[in-house]
């Protein structure tokens, strides 16, 4: 797994008010775009954790931080984000704008090593936040669809979990993937959405923006040290 150089970030507690949870991205919540309680497909494979809307918030509190990722100068590359205490903040280069061709960037990324806090040690999960602008007639599930297989060509893997959520800007997808790399068996979990880009205006053409939500870890740390973490990263993610 990459290899990157450590941010230093302000932790401050965040008091987690679990009914304004969406699901895929408290982000869109704030954004024009967002119907509730509209889901659509579910995969579900029960030896692994995918949601914990029952997590308290005395635990939040104990176990998460608020980071203000805003080391950025393009304010479409700031966001605040709930991340659990353990993992660690890595500062990434600013990209030098979104690209045209829909491809993604990455604007953030999390590395929970082993031992914790030690830069020096294995990297036991991985999270990264990237953007990209799409199509407003391409819905977010559809676009994670597509990615996942060019990520994934040429290697076999298996959907195990997966939901989509109906929005206004089309369907969200939050999804859980397995694969094998050197003999050793990886969860990727990803979530996608789209906001609108109130920085531009359309006359034709309108685009949207994505973020996506990446984690990988070893299937064998999934349960102990990933699962709860994406959820909560997921559910508090904020564009700035």
């Amino acid at each position: 797994m990459r290899r990157r150089r450590h941010i230093e970030v302000v932790l401050t507690v965040f008091c987690l008010f679990l009914l304004a949870f969406a699901e895929c991205s408290a982000a869109e919540e704030k954004k024009p775009g967002l119907t509730k309680d509209r889901t659509g497909p579910v995969i579900a494979d029960s030896r692994y954790s995918f949601d914990f809307p029952n997590i308290s918030q005395e635990s939040v509190r104990q176990n998460y931080a608020k980071i203000n990722y805003t080391i950025h100068k393009n304010k479409l590359f700031r966001f605040s984000v709930l991340v659990n205490k353990t993992w660690d903040g890595v500062k990434v280069a600013e990209p030098a704008g979104i690209p045209r061709d829909g491809s993604l960037v990455e604007i953030g990324l999390f590395n929970l090593y082993s031992p914790n806090h030690d830069q020096r040690g294995n990297i036991t999960a991985q999270m990264a936040i990237l953007i990209g602008e799409v199509p407003k007639g391409l819905s977010a599930a559809d676009y994670l669809d597509k990615q996942t297989m060019l990520m994934m060509k040429g290697r076999k893997f298996k959907t195990v979990q997966s939901k989509t959520m109906d929005t206004k800007l089309g369907l969200s997808k939050d999804t859980l993937i397995s694969y094998s790399m050197n003999g050793i068996a990886y969860l990727s979990r990803m979530c996608a959405f789209k906001v609108k880009d109130d920085t531009k205006e359309y006359v034709l053409g309108e685009k949207h923006l994505l973020y996506l939500i990446q984690m990988n870890t070893p299937e064998k740390n999934y349960e102990k040290f990933g699962a709860e973490a994406f959820y909560v990263a997921k559910v508090t993610f904020q564009p700035e």
